[in-house]
């Protein structure tokens, strides 16, 4: 095995310092995201894909109380999020008034009212960006 002159250690150590100091440079002017993208790019010679977004869902006891916790959840690589509403025990109440489910955005003309614990599978076209659903409970008199 040929053994390393001084010539060769000067080199690599040239080399990792060079590679060391515009990583450094990058992390101190770029946020994270940045950096890491620019690392891939410049390192590398190719470009890391950008992170998938995610949808934030919202309850809104409209006019009761106890509407369930929000939670976020990732979106697939096409936009698509899949949930499951709350279960019934996590309902709202509003009293004279039966709970009959849950409606996106509050708007009857595009939405059906989707029950407790309904399977849901969402397109939001954007797989890259985060996203807002908010429902609102709907309610039957007594």
């Amino acid at each position: 095995m040929k053994k390393w002159s001084t010539g060769n250690y000067i080199a690599f150590a040239s080399l990792l310092a060079f590679i060391l100091l515009g990583v450094l440079q990058l992390e101190l002017e770029n946020p994270p995201s940045t950096y890491i993208r620019n690392f891939w790019s410049n390192i590398l010679g190719r470009e890391q894909p950008p992170a998938l977004g995610v949808a934030s869902i919202y309850y809104y006891a409209n006019g009761g109380i106890n509407a369930p916790n929000g939670f976020d959840v990732a979106k697939d690589s096409i936009g698509i999020v899949n949930f499951n509403h709350p279960r019934e025990s996590e309902n709202p109440t509003k009293f004279g008034y039966i709970f009959i489910g849950w409606l996106l955005n509050n708007d009857y003309n595009s939405h059906d009212i989707d029950l407790p614990r309904q399977s849901i599978s969402i397109g939001t076209k954007r797989p890259y960006e985060n996203s807002m659903l908010r429902y609102y409970a709907q309610w039957i008199r007594e």
